[in-house]
């Protein structure tokens, strides 16, 4: 801490201590002298007569004389007048006085030598303003008698209530000699000064006279900051071991000139400009005193350091409380390569090492104005040119060289930065860790005390011209920047991947504004437009370069070791998008803890653009959009994310697919989770008002994600093990919950659908599947096997229109009703006329068969012949059957189709494309007889009905199915026949019913005809009703 500066007695103690031992010894002899020679003289005077003489009261314990000129004294104790000064008290161990032999031979007394030994002397000095004028030290002298005066082993106690402890001088021997009349004195001192612990010698010589004149040379030794600091104010920290020389003449009432030497070593100051630390100074000047001006002048002293030389000059005005002083100081010869790392903050002074080249011209002039012990401190620089080199110990800090001109700088109290500017007028600064370099960097350095900054601040990278500020806030300790530029092929930089799974290239604008403090906490604020370049994310991200983007909002903190917080507001195209982004430290890592990302609004057909997914998606709008990430799991990099939204309207048409899968007004929702050894699994659940499946023959479940990196540049494809491109742990599986309001499957249609999809490397299907169809429901359950695209389908129905059934299997719809059944079925997809194997039974009740169908599926068998049925021939009220397949062969037992005239049972095998080989039998109500003419004129009708007995006929059909072939297997009871007289029309009709293509064939193979119709036959019935349409 700074001292308080020194008090007036403080200063002038060490003259008043030296005046008062001379006083006392010139008095001592004197008196003493005085004291002898009246005793020896008969002893005429008394002791009163001898301290009247002198003025001063002094005691004894002996008297010696010595021969005729030589007297000793012991044990002399006196009080001593200091006038104006205090009061002091001497005890001399051993005085002895010699007469001075020209002196007697003139028949005068007078001391011509005195030698003390063991003199203690005690001085209470008065505060100044307490003092008194008294005679003065010259009015004494010139009382005095010409004297030698010699002391040695002395001791001088100095009390002053302006220090807390008295100061010593020890070890003090002296020599002191007066010429008679004119009161001067000249001699020589020698002493150990003392202050509590702290020591210091001193060597003395010179001349004083009465008018005040003097001229003396001193050398003091071992000053330190322990003994100068209770006289003199010191700056903080100071510290050092002084030694120097003076030689000083002239009147203190009129004008002091003083020749200054200092030699300094281990010197520290850390409170100038540039701190000294163990150093050594040397120092050499003039100083005059003007006492009628009251000031101190400093001439042409010169001073050295290990960094600089120095020229010294001003005034110091001692008239003023307190005193006031006007200093300068020019510094040239700096020693930069030490000065530099003295000026740098510590933490910027570790970072590396700076190389500066000053031109030999430079020059710091200092100064110092006003009251003392804190004048006004300012310093100014002035820098024509200086290149300055940085090389950092950390390698991933940059590495620069820069040019400053026209430099001039001003430094006051010389507690913060200088005040000033300096051209920027070139230089480069370079970063290993990123691949990057600034050329040509240019802007106008500016300090205004407060802090420092660049404005503007230019620099070219990648050949792109960057422009900005930055400034340094001394007193928040705080830099701010702001930065506009545009990247250029970032690809071919190690910002291609400034995160883990996260990839940029070709060109991107950017503005970045931030502030960054000492304690390392990191605000950024951005904007960008990413539309040149291309953005990849994980393996589901591919935004395009050409497709519109732009970063509106980016605000990143960073509390250092701790946390990284990042939100932003960006477009794609007309899609909306607010994030939140939040890290973790990790060792020397940012670790990702959580993201959020929520779409307002989001155009499928520009986020189609952007999802590298194996559907091309289109449609209308999405709102509620959102993507969350949530570290999970123990392992870094283990994570759940999220991501889903309300769409209105959209299409996703698989890779190499034909239909699309449509959702209209559907909620989605995607769970993606990553825990590395364990679980990792993919969800999508969406459930639609309405949605439109591509059909079961068709492969639309693809599996996400992708482990090659085909949108990746070459410098990705170089650093694959260092940029992942992609999910590296194969196809993920995934479970696809869906349901819907409204959903079509061709041919399928339905409504309240439930269903969960799965799809893994192996397999994909349906767990299960639900769904109202028509007044009735289906469900069941479905699987492929991928390898060798083999499906399973397990499924039971009640009450739903045939049709689908139908449909489904891909036979000709020759009737309608409401079917119920099982079904379950094996088959190669890509061999299934010899693979297919399928079980199952259904029903159909009140239903009918459809004639065109019958007549198109069945033309060679019956022609026309459907022409002449009634319509009510086509009702049935029940057709059921077994039903069996083995590759082409299709097996139905127990057919059944009853209606209100006619009972047909049957069973048999159907070659698809091939032969068949049924057994039908047939009961026909007369009623129903006699609307089918072939029968109603080949029996007795009316006799049937009379014995109310059917017309029961038996057929086994064979052949190809194309042109089969049938014969009666049974016929009605003989008698019937005979009862109706219509014996002889029976031969004929026995050989008509031998040509299947007059009877109701179709009746007799309907079984067969469901499960067997070929898709030959079924694809020629599509082409005819697109004809029709």
């Amino acid at each position: 801490m700074n001292k308080p500066a020194p008090t007036r007695e403080q200063r002038l103690l060490l003259p008043c201590v030296l005046a008062a031992f001379v006083l006392a010894g010139i008095v001592c002899a004197t008196g003493v002298l005085l004291l002898k020679y009246r005793l020896e003289d008969a002893r005429a005077f008394s002791m009163n007569t001898v301290r009247e003489y002198i003025g001063i009261d002094f005691t004894f314990e002996d008297l010696q004389t010595q021969g005729l000129r030589t007297l000793d004294v012991t044990g002399l104790q006196m009080s001593l007048p200091l006038p104006g000064l205090g009061r002091g008290t001497l005890n001399v161990a051993a005085l002895r006085l010699r007469l001075s032999l020209p002196e007697l031979l003139q028949g005068r007394v007078a001391v011509g030598e005195v030698d003390i030994r063991g003199a203690r002397l005690l001085l209470e000095l008065e505060p100044v303003e307490k003092r008194g004028g008294g005679a003065g030290t010259a009015s004494i002298l010139t009382r005095l008698p010409q004297l030698a005066l010699k002391g040695a082993e002395c001791f001088i106690e100095v009390r002053t209530k302006a220090l807390p402890q008295p100061v010593l001088v020890q070890d003090l021997s002296f020599t002191v000699t007066n010429q008679p009349g004119d009161a001067s004195l000249s001699g020589t001192i020698q002493a150990a000064l003392s202050y509590e612990d702290a020591n210091v010698d001193l060597s003395l010589s010179g001349r004083y006279q009465k008018e005040g004149n003097f001229d003396v040379n001193v050398a003091v030794n071992g000053l330190t900051q322990d003994s100068i600091s209770p006289f003199v104010s010191l700056p903080e920290g100071f510290e050092g071991a002084l030694n120097g020389t003076m030689h000083a003449w002239g009147n203190p009432e009129q004008q002091v000139t003083a020749d200054l030497t200092v030699e300094a070593d281990g010197l520290t100051c850390p409170g100038l400009p540039v701190p000294l630390e163990k150093d050594a100074a040397s120092l050499n000047g003039l100083v005059q005193w003007n006492a009628g001006e009251g000031l101190l002048f400093v001439r042409d002293c010169k001073a050295r350091t290990s960094l600089a030389a120095i020229t010294l000059g001003g005034t110091l005005d001692v008239s003023k409380k307190p005193l006031e002083m006007a200093l300068t100081a020019v510094i040239n010869e700096l020693a930069v390569e030490d000065l530099i790392p003295k000026l740098l903050p510590p933490s910027l002074g570790a970072a590396g090492k700076f190389d500066v080249k000053l031109p030999e011209t430079v020059e710091v002039r200092l100064s110092a104005s006003g009251a003392a012990p804190k004048p006004v401190l300012s310093a100014r620089l002035l820098i024509p040119r200086a290149d300055i080199a940085f090389n950092p110990e950390n390698k991933k800090l940059p590495a620069g060289s820069l040019t400053l001109t026209q430099g001039d700088f001003l430094w006051k109290e010389f507690n913060g930065l200088p005040t000033g500017s300096a051209t920027l007028s070139g230089g480069k600064i370079t970063s290993k860790t990123y691949g990057m370099e600034a050329q040509d960097v240019l802007g106008t350095l500016v300090m205004d005390g407060s802090g420092i900054s660049v404005r503007p601040l230019n620099a070219i990278i990648s050949g792109e011209r960057f422009a900005g500020t930055a400034s340094y806030e001394l007193q928040e300790k705080r830099l701010k920047f702001d930065l506009n530029g545009r990247f250029v092929d970032i690809e071919k930089t190690p910002l291609h991947s400034p995160a883990k799974m996260l990839w940029i290239e070709g060109d991107v604008g950017f503005h970045i504004s931030g502030t960054y403090s000492r304690e390392g906490d990191l605000k950024l604020k951005a904007t960008a437009d990413v539309t040149r370049g291309a953005v990849a994310y994980e393996w589901w991200l591919r935004k395009p370069a050409g497709v519109g983007a732009t970063i509106q909002e980016l605000n990143v903190a960073i509390t250092p070791g701790k946390k990284m917080e990042i939100k932003g507001e960006a477009y794609v195209e007309d899609t909306h998008l607010l994030g939140t982004f939040t890290f973790r430290r990790n060792k020397e890592k940012w670790v990702n803890e959580h993201i959020r990302l929520d779409i307002p609004h989001l155009e499928v057909n520009s986020a189609g653009k952007c999802i590298y997914i194996p559907y091309t998606a289109t449609g209308g709008a999405c709102k509620e959009g959102f993507f969350e990430w949530t570290a999970a799991g123990k392992q870094q990099g283990d994570n759940i994310s999220t991501l889903g939204g309300v769409f209105d309207y959209i299409s996703f048409l698989p890779d190499g697919g034909k239909t699309p899968l449509i959702c209209r007004d559907a909620q989605v929702s995607v769970t993606l989770t990553n825990i590395k050894g364990g679980k990792r699994s993919g969800e999508l659940e969406v459930h639609a008002a309405e949605a439109n499946v591509p059909p079961f023959s068709e492969t639309w479940l693809l599996p996400m994600g992708s482990t090659d990196p085909e949108w990746a540049d070459t410098y990705t494809l170089k650093n694959v093990d260092k940029y992942p491109a992609a999910d590296t742990e194969g196809p993920r599986p995934w479970v696809y919950k869906l349901s819907a309001d409204t959903i079509t499957v061709p041919p399928w249609e339905g409504r309240n659908l439930v269903a969960e999809v799965y799809s893994n490397e192996k397999e994909t299907g349906f767990n299960f599947y639900r769904a109202e169809v028509g007044e009735g429901r289906i469900e069941g359950t479905y699987l492929q096997e991928k390898a060798d695209n083999v499906i399973h389908l397990k499924g039971t129905w009640e009450s739903i229109p045939v049709k689908y059934i139908i449909r489904q299997l891909e036979l000709p719809e020759i009737l309608e009703g409401a079917a119920s059944g099982n079904i379950s079925y094996v088959m190669d997809q890509d061999d299934p006329r010899t693979t297919l194997r399928a079980e199952g039974q259904f029903s159909v009740g009140n239903g009918h068969f459809l004639a065109d169908t019958l007549r198109d599926t069945f033309k060679h068998a019956l022609s026309d012949s459907l022409a002449d049925l009634h319509p009510a021939a086509l009702q049935f009220d029940r057709v059921s059957s077994d039903l069996r397949i083995e590759g082409d062969h299709i097996y139905t037992d127990n057919l059944l189709i009853q209606s209100s005239g006619m009972t047909i049972k049957g069973n048999g095998t159907w070659v698809m494309e091939g032969d068949m080989d049924y057994r039908i039998d047939i009961a026909v109500r007369p009623d129903m007889a006699d609307q089918i003419p072939i029968l109603r004129d080949s029996f007795n009708v009316e006799g049937f009905r009379m014995t109310q007995k059917d017309i029961e006929l038996g057929f086994h059909i064979t052949g190809p199915t194309f042109s089969p072939t049938g014969e009666l297997a049974g016929l009605p009871p003989m008698g019937v026949t005979l009862v109706s007289g219509a014996a002889e029309m029976t031969g004929e009709a026995m050989k008509l019913l031998d040509t299947p293509r007059q009877m109701f064939l179709s009746i007799f193979r309907i079984g067969g005809s469901i499960l067997g119709a070929t898709k030959t036959q079924q694809q020629e019935l599509k082409r005819q009703r697109g004809q029709k349409r």
